[in-house]
């Protein structure tokens, strides 16, 4: 499952994942943040099942873009592996690289312990390990998911 979009079979939003090399698999996968779920996470690869996404940013709103990124270690000790999905607004503010309107707007939608602060500070970790942002069906053109 390394090369490949690996998402939760039960809600279908793609999790974190850890390395534990203790583990069978290697790997530890779970939800993390806003995204944080009651449920355990069934890992498969998303060519197998039928998904839909949310933002990754806000957490709400139709996923049109994909942030293209390489792996980064974010401000929870955690590892951010991969893509970010983007609803429109959110795309677009990544698009014009106004980071912190972006954690403005994801602090105002889901207001919680984190401070804008944090959130700019992710975000800027997105910032410096940003390869590109695409639209949803060039991603799934490049990743083979396309019908």
């Amino acid at each position: 499952m390394d090369d490949e979009l690996v998402v939760c079979a039960v809600c279908g939003y793609p999790p974190n994942r850890t390395d534990f090399p203790e583990l069978f698999d290697g790997c530890e996968y779970f939800h993390a943040g806003e995204q944080l779920r009651d449920h355990l996470i069934v890992p498969v690869l998303a060519r197998e099942i039928q998904f839909s996404q949310r933002c990754d940013f806000c957490d709400g709103g139709e996923v049109v873009d994909v942030v293209v990124a390489e792996d980064f270690d974010t401000p929870l000790d955690t590892r951010s592996l991969g893509n970010w999905a983007a609803c429109q607004t959110c795309g677009q503010l990544v698009r014009r690289r106004r980071w912190t309107q972006l954690a403005a707007r994801v602090q105002q939608m889901s207001p919680q312990e984190m401070n804008r602060a944090f959130w700019l500070k992710l975000y800027r970790g997105v910032e410096v390990h940003m390869i590109e942002i695409i639209t949803v069906d060039e991603w799934k053109k490049r990743a083979r998911f396309a019908p």
